[in-house]
């Protein structure tokens, strides 16, 4: 894609308006961001191991005595640096202490789940991290959009402008034919003999928002009459998204439902072509088909200018042969679309009465030999023609058994609004151009069989959109600007100079017929890109305006297009806020938790301190200072002796009043119960004997 691409936020409308909040970056900027969300997250990672690590530490900070191996994890705990490193040494730890108990191997393994279970978290949060980042979708600038003025382009029809043109449209039809050969899997070949370009597909096919269109092939009656030669092929494409399928990033309420069907058909000769003689040139036989009349000239090929044209199709002369620099196929397309001057061609009276299904006749002048009988109906190869020879192998060769063939096709398209409440939901199946021209749309001309089906403004556009690009893929359009390029069986020649081919598989036609349907779409998705953004050249500029500002829904439609671009990379900016948000939490804990842990507990110490003082105190013991710091201590230096914690519960019991009053609020804990951690002091021997006479 060579269209500016959009920096910055927007809402991919395919995971709604929360989910699909993006920003999109140049590959050179967005490296710095996914270098910077990388080192974060090895940040975090190792923020969250010393978390685990510290609580895990402090939930064995216990006053009981415990074993070695307790102390030996809590060790292991503080200075392991990794959680593959304490899981390492919980190991060795367990093992080491097995033959003393396994009970102790069990619990010391048992610690080793909580980092197993964070590196698992954090191998997954890897990997959800780096989809974070997607180069899949970006959205296009809408600036460079607008249309021919047709007005300006009456005036400045010149040949420089005709030649831009051409160039133009054959290079955009060139890069659609090679991206189907890429893109688009023929489902008529055989697997035997499908080429796997599965290594040149994966580079090539990423413009677009869905790589290929999907569609469908099966056997159908005949569309024209009764002129086919066999049953004939319909390829469907079911109803694509004009967001999912097209790439048209807009809420469900702006989307439209976009149909084509194509239906060819070898067609029948007999009844339809002649033989002339060409009096003029002296060239001798030339073929006249007549399948309806052109509105100009018929389509001719060598020297047939002594035959008349009324109601002639294609007139071919049979001695084109003498001209070595003829292609070894020749194809040639005639169709019902309506020029200037009325329909660019007329079919004969019984071949197609069906208005809804506009005909394509697709022209083959086969000058090809073939190493093999040729038994498909378009192709047709089956008379002898000598030998050649391939080293010491000799193939006989074969030619076509009649000078051309022709096939018939009829395309028809369809819209349908998704949001549509009643059942008249959509358009006909119906002819190309049936809703009327764009050109006319924008000039504020009524389209009715849309409003019919209650498309809005935006939805409107859309549709005239679609059904413009899908014009430019059609079957006659195709074959049109690539000629004997668009022939898989071209592929087969080996030597242009002798017209040697391989022998064609006996359902060519249909592969030739998907092959036109798939160069068609890919066509499609290019020009729904490209048909209203600036042109290419200067001479096609001078025709060229942008949309005004009040273009609402066209400026909307240029301004929401999908594709795949490789230059640049899109982030989901919801992602980017659960990655950062997250991992700040983790460090802001992981910083906070060491740091206030110590601090609270100091608090309770100091609460400890304090109930002690007063125990001391209610027993009389000791003149006491800083009674509200951690430490209180004695105005002089005391010898304080140590009794049981017991006896010190016997002799606050008279004191219960004054401890409790000066210890409301203060704490939740009993004296008795705070005395049982420490030591109890001992008193004065004379105190002692009297607390041992009372009890």
């Amino acid at each position: 894609m060579s269209e500016r691409i959009y920096t910055g936020r927007w809402t991919d409308w395919t995971y709604g308006s929360i989910m699909g909040d993006n920003l999109t970056l140049q590959s050179s900027n967005a490296t710095y961001l996914i270098s910077f969300i990388a080192t974060f997250d090895v940040w975090v990672g190792s923020a969250a191991w010393d978390l685990i690590a510290f609580v895990l530490h402090q939930s064995m900070t216990v006053r009981e005595p415990r074993n070695g191996a307790a102390h030996q994890t809590q060790v292991a705990l503080r200075n392991s640096s990794t959680p593959l490193t304490f899981i390492r040494n919980a190991i060795f730890i367990g093992w080491a202490w097995r033959k003393h108990s396994w009970i102790i191997t069990l619990r010391t393994w048992t610690l080793a789940i909580a980092p197993i279970v964070l590196a698992i978290l954090f191998v997954a949060a890897g990997i959800a991290s780096s989809q974070i980042a997607s180069i899949e979708n970006v959205l296009l600038e809408g600036g460079d959009c607008g249309l021919v003025n047709p007005d300006i382009a009456s005036q400045l029809d010149t040949i420089q402008v005709r030649q831009s043109q051409a160039y133009q449209d054959g290079m955009r039809m060139s890069l659609s034919n090679s991206y189907a050969q890429e893109c688009y899997p023929n489902p008529l070949v055989s697997q035997e003999s499908r080429v796997n370009n599965s290594d040149i597909s994966d580079l090539t096919c990423q413009g677009y928002a869905t790589v290929a269109l999907n569609y469908t092939t099966s056997i159908a009656d005949c569309p024209l009459n009764q002129a086919c030669a066999t049953p004939a092929l319909q390829l469907d494409t079911g109803y694509l998204d004009s967001h999912l399928d097209f790439g048209l990033n807009q809420p469900q309420e702006n989307r439209v439902l976009f149909r084509k069907v194509t239906t060819c058909a070898p067609l029948k000769t007999a009844g339809y072509s002649d033989n002339a003689f060409n009096t003029v040139d002296g060239f001798g036989d030339v073929a006249v088909y007549s399948y309806g009349n052109n509105s100009y000239q018929p389509t001719r090929f060598g020297a047939t200018q002594g035959i008349p044209s009324a109601d002639a199709t294609f007139v071919y002369s049979k001695n084109i042969y003498s001209s070595a620099q003829t292609a070894y196929y020749m194809l040639v397309a005639s169709t019902m679309m309506q020029g200037a001057n009325g329909p660019l061609f007329s079919p004969a009276p019984g071949l197609s009465t069906d208005a809804t299904k506009p005909m394509s006749l697709v022209f083959l002048a086969n000058r090809a030999f073939y190493d093999g009988i040729v038994n498909d109906p378009w192709f047709d190869a089956t008379s002898p023609i000598g030998s050649t020879a391939n080293g010491d192998v000799a193939y006989a060769l074969y030619e076509n058994n009649s000078p051309g063939a022709v096939m018939g096709c009829t395309e028809q398209l369809q819209i349908c609004n998704p949001n549509a409440k009643s059942s008249n939901n959509c358009t006909d199946l119906d002819s190309w151009a049936s809703w009327g021209d764009f050109t006319a749309y924008y000039k504020g001309g009524n389209i009715s069989a849309l409003v019919d089906i209650g498309l809005n403004d935006m939805q409107m556009t859309t549709a005239m959109m679609l059904q413009d690009a899908a014009i430019g893929g059609t079957v006659w359009n195709v074959v049109d600007q690539l000629g004997y390029k668009a022939l898989v069986a071209s592929s087969y020649v080996s030597q242009q100079e002798t017209f040697w081919s391989a022998a064609l598989p006996d359902n060519q036609w249909q592969i030739e017929v998907a092959n036109w349907f798939a160069i068609g779409l890919a066509h499609t998705q290019r020009l729904f890109i490209a048909n209203y953004r600036k042109p290419s050249t200067k001479a096609l500029m001078n025709q060229w305006q942008p949309f005004p500002s009040n273009a609402i829904s066209e400026i909307a439609f240029c301004s929401s297009q999908k594709v795949h671009s490789a230059s640049y990379t899109t982030f989901s900016v919801v992602g980017l806020g659960l990655n950062f948000g997250i991992g700040a939490i983790i460090l802001i804990v992981g910083y906070l938790l060491p740091f206030m842990v110590p601090r609270l507990q100091l608090r309770r110490a100091r609460k400890k301190g304090k109930l002690q003082r007063v125990a001391y105190e209610a027993m009389g013991i000791g003149t006491w200072t800083r009674k509200e710091s951690t430490v209180p201590v004695t105005t002089e230096l005391e010898a304080v002796e140590s009794s049981s914690s017991l006896l010190i519960a016997s002799s606050l019991r008279g004191r219960r009043r004054q401890v409790g009053e000066e210890m409301v609020g203060n704490s939740s804990l009993s004296s008795s119960t705070m005395l049982s951690r420490y030591e109890a002091p001992l008193l004065p021997k004379s105190s002692r004997h009297e607390n041992e006479d009372e009890g």
